[in-house]
């Protein structure tokens, strides 16, 4: 049941939890406005992607909205899309997402101007949602990341870096190319002479009820057998979830020109035909690339870095970072001229849920203590046997 809660009558601050998709509609007229009060954020925050999250999410049982909504005075100053579902033996609050954990996601909070107030209350709130809370991929420094930093509850804490292409400091694309190393240059140039060979490679906006999410069912198709070719069988590409939550968002007609949307659908073609594509989310500062495929039986050109070329394109152009995402592979630092830090929680908000982060935590270390002396004792042995 939906609770209102009044916590302070001086503050004027009102909390409350909405827990129907009704009460979530409710909140769409507000919910941009508030956007623009938050200087980083990511569409993955706003209203439209945490819809579609919420209509795309398997309903069991167990599984209930939980949007937390902060007002000060009646405006709006603070939202937390969260939902509570069961995993074994616990009950866990996490962002509405594709259930990845690689959105940037927590809470959207007003800093200009900032009221650290109503995010402290917010996090009280969603403490009591579930035994544990999880907060993924938080802007560092923020005001999320600091509130969420100095909770006193047994938690775990974990930092990511994302490679992170500077294209707002480039007037022209020229010139962005210009700053790339000549071996790069090189292929690029190299690589589409190649793919220009078999006909007209042209790099175009994927957007509307047909060529949207049939864009996003070739992305998914080629992924999923790349992963299934290296023996991956567990991750998110292999969901239905998080295909049908993008396949809704880029449904809808593109944007006038000149305007972006909050996610974007693009394909390279060879004659009409889509040789790689993307799906990429937009924020204030950057545009994040989520997600690329590309043809495997195309072979003739570096399909993956023309797109990546095209995709940066558009950053300059819009004088916006090119967000690499999350993880620090050497063909994303050959592009990269900065990183960024993100910040994320796990929470435990019951005895139960203590439990369940001090697992996390030991499993953590175990993977990370095999990934950095497997390979030296593996060595090791090896030169003791031909001893």
């Amino acid at each position: 049941m939906t609770a209102a809660i009044k916590l302070d009558a001086v503050l004027g601050l009102d909390l409350v939890v909405c827990d129907t998709e009704a009460q979530l509609l409710a909140l769409a007229p507000e919910w941009e406005g508030l956007r623009a009060r938050v200087s980083r954020h990511s569409a993955a925050q706003g209203f439209a992607y945490t819809l579609a999250a919420w209509r795309a999410l398997p309903k069991t049982p167990d599984v209930r909205l939980a949007v937390i909504a902060a007002r000060r005075d009646g405006a709006l100053v603070g939202l937390w899309p969260l939902h509570v579902s069961r995993q074994g033996g616990h009950t866990v609050a996490c962002h509405l997402g594709t259930g990845s954990r690689e959105e940037y996601a927590g809470p959207l909070l007003q800093d200009t101007p900032p009221d650290r107030e109503a995010g402290e209350r917010m996090l009280a709130i969603a403490k009591g949602l579930a035994d544990v809370l999880r907060a993924y991929n938080l802007f560092a420094p923020g005001l999320a990341a600091d509130i969420l930093a100095a909770d006193r509850n047994f938690r775990r804490h974990s930092v990511a870096k994302s490679p992170i292409i500077n294209a707002a400091g480039h007037e022209t694309h020229a010139k962005w190319m210009a700053s790339l190393s000549k071996s790069l240059r090189h292929e690029l140039r190299g690589g589409r002479r190649r793919a220009s060979r078999g006909g007209e490679l042209t790099f175009e906006r994927m957007a509307g009820p047909m060529d949207g999410p049939a864009c996003v069912d070739w992305i998914f198709a080629r992924k999923r057998e790349w992963l299934s070719g290296r023996g991956i069988r567990s991750s998110w590409m292999f969901e239905d979830q998080a295909r049908s939550l993008y396949a809704a968002l880029v449904s809808p007609p593109a944007a006038p020109t000149g305007q972006t949307d909050d996610i974007e659908a693009y394909a390279l073609k060879l004659d009409g035909r889509i040789i790689a594509a993307s799906l990429d989310l937009n924020g204030p500062d950057r545009l994040e690339a989520i997600t690329s495929a590309r043809d495997p039986g195309f072979e003739d050109a570096p399909l993956g870095s023309l797109l990546f070329e095209d995709r940066a394109a558009l950053a300059v152009g819009r004088g916006v970072r090119m967000d690499l995402r999350l993880t620090m592979e050497t063909y994303k630092l050959r592009w990269s001229d900065g990183v960024d830090q993100f910040d994320s929680f796990q929470i435990a908000c019951t005895p139960r849920g203590q439990t369940v982060v001090a697992v996390e935590i030991v499993q953590k270390a175990v993977r990370r203590f095999r990934a950095t002396w497997g390979p030296r004792i593996k060595n090791r042995l090896k030169r003791l046997r031909k001893a």
